[in-house]
């Protein structure tokens, strides 16, 4: 009899232990700021956390109704395909890369997109996990910085003072055309 009831105890500790991790998943699944999906291996978006449904501008039901190709950005689409082969690697569990998404507003969001593979016993994928960050505060302050190079490399290059730019130990990294014509004459 004790031995029944040690039993039932354990499996009771085991079903709240169990129960506890689900309600923590889901928690984090729920209120993440990234976007976390479930993928078939055909693009097909089989779950969606409300961080995507944000990101993206779709409700749930919309998501679930299209594939990540959907609202793939067509300059992004090709790469997107190249990552499918990925899928099929034995010796590949996860990977990630930027790409571009169009919202449901027309609106281009850049992302990082990481996608960790779950396969069944065979080792068949049988489905994919992703989560998606916003990165497009990034890319434009990279552009804005290469634009903002650009137009020093311009404006140094026609001054007519003489520019010149060195490292810490003296060693000239860039001097423009009237530094050049004044070292040189």
């Amino acid at each position: 009899m004790g031995t029944v009831l040690v039993e039932i105890s354990d499996r009771k500790r085991a079903e709240a232990a169990l129960k506890e991790r689900e309600e923590e998943f889901r928690a984090i699944f729920e209120n993440a700021v990234v976007g976390i999906t479930k993928v078939a291996p055909d693009g097909k978006f089989l779950k969606v956390n409300p961080g995507l449904c944000e990101l993206l501008g779709y409700t749930e039901s919309q998501l679930l109704a299209i594939d990540f190709q959907y609202c793939t950005h067509p300059e992004d689409l090709q790469k997107e395909l190249s990552c499918d082969s990925l899928y099929q690697a034995p010796s590949i569990s996860s990977f990630s890369l930027e790409k571009r998404f169009i919202r449901s507003d027309g609106e281009v969001v850049w992302t990082n997109v990481t996608i960790g593979l779950v396969n069944d016993f065979s080792g068949e994928n049988k489905y994919a996990i992703g989560v998606i960050a916003d990165i497009t505060a990034r890319k434009q302050a990279e552009q804005d910085l290469k634009e903002s190079q650009q137009r020093f490399q311009i404006l140094a290059e026609v001054s007519p003072v003489a520019i010149v730019r060195t490292d810490v130990t003296g060693n000239s990294l860039y001097f423009n055309d009237c530094w050049r014509q004044i070292s040189w004459n």
